[in-house]
């Protein structure tokens, strides 16, 4: 998109030439469509493919209405020679798969984040998004650019060298990872707001561990649970114990897949072994130590809330499909899927979840010293005796937050609000209390304007 922007609509017209196995000519098949529809103008796009290009990448792009030429050649770089020619033959632009800074990475929060405010600000010249290492994804999408750039701790002045280049004045971390690591701590230091929480209040995701005594300090309601240091400590809880299913859990993060619901005592002592004994979920000082939590029945739930140290605002309750299998059944995975609102939201739930458990936390988080900025997501189980908090996430979550920000109403400015959460005047030394934040109005379950899916 962006390249198609550099272009003037003269040149545009003459129509595009690329050369790909798929996915390049389909992305900017869509970035095309995206700008014809803008401008109003006709932009045909022809594609140079390889003889050995996949059939269904060939009946993906025959779809979406290119023209079709097929190099008679395995090679990449014979099939770039000869759309150039074409190109210069024809006096059309060629667009080179390879002319953009792309890094392949998981980023799917961020194309939904992207989208939602490429779409508030697709008039406004002196907006524009960056996404560090972004995807094919962010890379469609218009006012967007994709960073080359893998984040590493041992070299920050790259990263404030790169934030004072490109003119960045708003940072919204969306890995967990960075957030944990402190690198909230590091945009503040450099005078750039970012819309996430500290080192210290990160600890909420960063160490289960920690924010379950968290919870007991604070009164929160969440389930029953002990933590062990080592598999035989561990096991003799285990056996000690009438119930036979359990919830084991990771202190540490280790991308979803630190939570186990073990049906009995021979499958729980099997996934000890795994964390203790095999370290196939890494190193203990990574993984460990574990909590062995009471196991809760009902459904589950999560709520994100947007925080700016004093208080926080929450969105509808949403339910994250964690399991692998049709039918909700296998193992647990980062997410699979995510439903917004969930079918037993109401007032009244709306009410305990603030008062029992979202409250308290900020509160809590003010209390001991670590306001809590950013966006907070709390996954709960409602029991027969009411919600019951499971655990923390301290950023957008994948996949709750492309459900979610899509439903969000069209005058919402998600960046405006995202921004608010970071402009509590003296923080954190005299945070100024009692402030408003605008939000605007948002609606449950409404559509999102660019009407496709990513």
């Amino acid at each position: 998109m962006n390249k198609l922007l550099s272009l003037d609509d003269t040149l545009l017209g003459k129509g595009l030439v690329t050369c790909s196995t798929g996915n390049h000519a389909l992305a900017l098949r869509f970035a095309a469509s995206e700008l014809s529809a803008w401008k109003g103008l006709q932009l045909p796009i022809t594609v140079v493919v390889k003889e050995n290009t996949s059939p269904n990448k060939l009946q993906a792009l025959k779809a979406s209405g290119v023209r079709i030429i097929h190099g008679q050649t395995r090679s990449m770089d014979e099939c770039r020679d000869t759309a150039r020619k074409l190109a210069a033959r024809l006096g059309c632009v060629f667009v080179d798969p390879s002319d953009e800074k792309i890094a392949i990475g998981q980023a799917t929060t961020c194309v939904e984040f992207s989208e939602q405010v490429a779409e508030r600000t697709r008039h406004d010249l002196d907006a524009a998004i960056f996404v560090a290492p972004g995807n094919s994804g962010t890379l469609k999408l218009r006012k967007t650019v994709n960073l080359d750039y893998q984040l590493c701790y041992e070299e920050l002045d790259d990263l404030a060298r790169l934030t004072s280049d490109c003119h960045i004045n708003f940072v919204i971390p969306t890995n967990e990872q960075h957030l944990v690591n402190g690198i909230a701590d590091f945009f503040q230091d450099l005078g750039v707001p970012c819309c996430g929480p500290s080192k210290l209040a990160a600890r909420l995701e960063g160490s289960k561990v920690w924010a379950k005594h968290f919870m007991t300090r604070h009164q929160i309601p969440t389930g029953a649970f002990q933590t062990f240091e080592s598999i035989q400590a561990a096991s003799l809880f285990i056996q000690s114990q009438q119930v036979s299913k359990v919830v084991i859990k990771a202190a540490g993060m280790i991308s979803g897949r630190g939570v186990w619901v073990t049906e009995s005592r021979t499958e729980t002592l099997d996934v000890l072994v795994r964390i203790f004994d095999k370290r196939e979920f890494g190193p203990l000082n990574q993984c460990g130590p574990i909590i062995i939590e009471k196991f809760l029945e009902g459904p589950e739930f999560s709520v994100l809330a947007l925080a700016d140290g004093m208080s926080a605002v929450a969105f509808p309750p949403m339910r994250d499909y964690k399991r692998r299998n049709e039918g909700d059944k296998g193992p647990n995975t980062g997410g699979m899927g995510c439903q917004v609102p969930v079918d037993f939201n109401n007032r009244d739930l709306a009410r305990e979840i603030e008062g029992k458990f979202l409250n308290p936390t900020i509160a809590g988080m003010r209390a001991e010293g670590y306001p809590f900025i950013g966006a907070l997501c709390i996954d709960f189980i409602l029991s027969d005796g009411g919600p019951m908090a499971l655990e923390y996430d301290v950023r957008l979550g994948d996949p709750e937050s492309q459900a979610l920000l899509s439903s969000l109403h069209s005058e919402v400015d998600l960046a405006a609000l995202l921004l608010a959460c970071t402009n509590s005047e003296g923080y954190p030394e005299e945070p100024r209390k009692g402030i408003l934040v605008d939000i605007g109005n948002m609606g449950e379950g409404t559509g999102s304007n660019s009407g496709r899916d990513i």
